[in-house]
């Protein structure tokens, strides 16, 4: 039955690729908090086919909580493999980048990229220039930023170079280090703007931080368009809390988001589950954006 599962999966990209030979798509780039995503996670085979899935819908997908502290990058591995294995032929080719183990406690985890290498049948390919974990001299965050410079090359899309920033807020430490983006983003840019998007679990909501600490924040990094709202719910939970977000600062970045692509996907609508089998996967959901 799971095998079956993935090549079911595999004729739905193989089908949706097909539109890819008439009109170049748009980009999809998107981030998701994969609760725990360990080895616990990755040994349900139900949970691979679901959170290859959810992969399989972006272009570039920014990743927290990933519980990996080894060396060979075991989880990604696995997940991928499983994913690429199902799209042999189809000209789809997923690839990523993952830091080590991050944070100052002894709770830590990974940040990580995935990305479609070659992203469907026509030339379009992102390469990854360069990709690094923030120097946090001042010692802010207990997960440093994970820094990654995309290039889209053989593209006719409006933007074809930029930056993600991916990181994962402690909840105590929301408004400290969310305050410091504005450094974080300064430092990166040493006087010369350039296109970056800040993604990622950022608690940036209900009790973690307040709407006047949110506003102060708002302002510290004023040139930054946030595009999952306060009244966004990002969480299984009822009380509606926008703790992922997405922010964009240059006019040519923020130009380049199609109007209305900005959401929460709730994946286990599209994909026919319940809410406990969606919990399986995460307390979160993804939130996303298209670039054309």
């Amino acid at each position: 039955m799971f095998k079956l599962s993935f090549v079911i999966i595999g004729l739905y990209l193989i089908s949706s690729s097909l539109g890819f030979l008439l009109q170049e798509p748009k980009l999809k780039i998107g981030s998701f908090n994969i609760q725990a995503f360990g080895q616990d996670k990755i040994g349900t085979p139900e949970n691979v086919e679901t959170i290859i899935k959810i992969m399989s819908r972006y272009d570039i997908l920014a990743i927290q909580e990933v519980r990996d502290s080894t060396n060979e990058h075991v989880i990604l591995n696995f997940v991928l493999n499983k994913l690429n294995e199902m799209l042999a032929g189809t000209g789809i080719k997923y690839n990523f980048i993952i830091t080590g183990p991050l944070g100052a406690s002894s709770y830590k985890e990974n940040y990580a990229y995935i990305y479609r290498e070659t992203t469907d049948v026509s030339s379009r390919k992102i390469e990854v220039v360069k990709h690094f974990v923030y120097d946090d001299v001042e010692n802010v965050y207990g997960r440093p930023p994970f820094i990654a410079e995309f290039r889209i090359l053989d593209s006719q899309l409006s933007i074809k170079e930029f930056t993600l920033m991916n990181l994962h807020i402690r909840p105590s430490y929301v408004f400290s280090e969310t305050s410091a983006f504005r450094t974080v983003v300064d430092r990166y840019q040493n006087g010369v703007e350039k296109n970056i998007a800040i993604m990622g679990d950022l608690n940036f909501d209900c009790s973690f931080i307040s709407g006047i600490k949110r506003n102060q924040v708002r302002s510290i990094i004023s040139d930054f368009t946030w595009y999952i709202n306060d009244d966004a719910a990002t969480t299984k939970s009822t009380s509606g809390c926008a703790y992922d977000r997405i922010l964009i600062n240059s006019q040519k970045f923020n130009n380049a988001v199609v109007k209305g692509s900005n959401i929460t996907y709730y994946y286990y609508l599209d994909l026919g589950l319940t809410t406990t089998q969606a919990a399986e996967i995460s307390d979160h959901f993804p939130v996303e954006i298209d670039i054309n």
